[in-house]
């Protein structure tokens, strides 16, 4: 007998492990005759048409021992479908900033899965793995972020921090003075 193999699509899932039907060319009417294998993708990766090999092929079945396999090995195709990346971490608004003349940090970094953490500082702005930063006191910052999927992973939803402020410095003052002669004046 000569077996073929019709294998299903997946989601990505970082293995190379293919679910596959393996069929059996005409068996004598009446008699049962199973075939199955070991399928695997030729790699992990998202792709069409995936190059799938099932091996180690054996029959099974009641009427097994009447047949022989022309083959043990055989390739069929199938896709593997990217999925969506994860958020594992979201950024955090940073509270509690203080003017001191240079660019703060505005959120602590955030982490995903399957992707890069990346951050702008509007929704339709140049996003990049940079943390913004800010410096005006009195503003009010909003921090958009999501995850960039990898070739495997798509994008997240776009998210976003806002409120983000920095806040006046206090300075105290203090006074030197000078010793002077007397001259009857309190100045």
């Amino acid at each position: 007998l000569t077996p073929s193999v019709t294998c299903s699509n997946k989601a990505y899932d970082g293995k190379t492990t293919a679910t596959c039907t393996v069929s059996l060319a005409t068996p004598v009417s009446g008699e049962t005759v199973t075939a199955s294998g070991t399928c695997t993708f030729a790699d992990a990766n998202v792709g069409t048409g995936k190059t799938v090999t099932c091996s180690s092929i054996t029959l099974g079945g009641a009427n097994a021992g009447n047949y022989n396999l022309s083959k043990t090995s055989v390739t069929g195709t199938a896709n593997i479908t990217s999925v969506g990346s994860i958020v594992a971490s979201a950024p955090t608004k940073k509270t509690g900033l203080i003017y001191n003349g240079s660019g703060q940090a505005l959120v602590t970094a955030g982490t995903c899965t399957g992707g890069t953490m990346q951050y702008a500082t509007s929704e339709t702005g140049t996003y990049s793995t940079t943390i913004p930063t800010g410096t005006a006191v009195g503003s009010s910052y909003t921090v958009w972020y999501y995850c960039k999927g990898d070739s495997n992973h798509s994008d997240s939803a776009k998210a976003s921090l806002t409120s983000i402020a920095i806040g006046t410095k206090t300075l105290t003052p203090s006074v030197t003075c000078s010793n002077k002669a007397y001259d009857g004046k309190t100045t």
